[in-house]
């Protein structure tokens, strides 16, 4: 805390001066304007990569595109994969709850899935992203293989866990494989995640994986 001004009673609030006050709003204006450029970058990459594939993307003209030099992009991300990174973790902040939660219930563990989706089309070009670069990530070499493979497992495994439970509460029939739901699940999701990237107009993906859900609730619950 800076001293109190000897000319001023000690109880008061000392107002900034107009040199502090420009000092404070420099900086944050600064800020802004990273953050600002950072996304628009990370919106850019989306595109460059969902097009040409992690190989494909060129970090100089992924710089073009936003209107900013190879330096300033490099300021930001110091590498592809760095920006690669950000961009991966764009797209799974939506469905980090859907799989972090405790649902109670089989019902609300399948309206997890429902909400991550939701949420997920705010950003459908990220959706698009990660249709198109599943198939990548999965191949041995790719710098994000290892990342992907471990997602799909801590996802698997979190997903079989909870089922698992619900199999033991009585929820679910005691000759459930909870393993195997969980894989249908995911499959479920990722398939129509899929023929929604292929053909946005034809598919209402919230529509399509909601009543595909309802199906797998009756007939899990039946």
């Amino acid at each position: 805390m800076p001293p109190v001004d000897a000319s001023e009673p000690a109880t008061s609030t000392r107002l900034p001066r107009p040199s502090d006050a420009g000092t404070t709003a420099r900086p944050m204006r600064a800020n802004r304007a990273g953050a600002a450029r950072r996304a628009m970058v990370i919106d850019v990459a989306v595109d460059h990569f969902s097009r040409h594939g992690y190989q494909g993307a060129s970090l100089a003209a992924i710089a073009a595109d936003a209107g900013i030099t190879d330096a300033g992009l490099l300021y930001h991300f110091h590498t592809k994969s760095e920006l690669f990174a950000a961009v991966i973790a764009a797209r799974e902040e939506p469905f980090v709850e859907a799989f972090t939660s405790t649902p109670a219930t089989f019902a609300e563990l399948l309206d997890g899935f429902r909400h991550a989706v939701d949420a997920s089309l705010a950003h459908p070009e990220l959706v698009r992203f990660q249709a198109a670069l599943s198939g990548e990530m999965a191949m041995p070499g790719h710098p994000f293989h290892d990342h992907y493979v471990a997602n799909q497992r801590s996802a698997l495994a979190s997903l079989t866990a909870t089922l698992t439970r619900f199999i033991d509460d009585g929820q679910l029939s005691s000759g459930t494989d909870a393993r195997q739901l969980a894989r249908e699940l995911i499959a479920l999701h990722r398939g129509l995640r899929a023929e929604w990237a292929i053909t946005p107009d034809e598919i209402d993906l919230p529509a399509a994986l909601s009543a595909a859900l309802d199906r797998v609730l009756r007939s899990a619950s039946s």
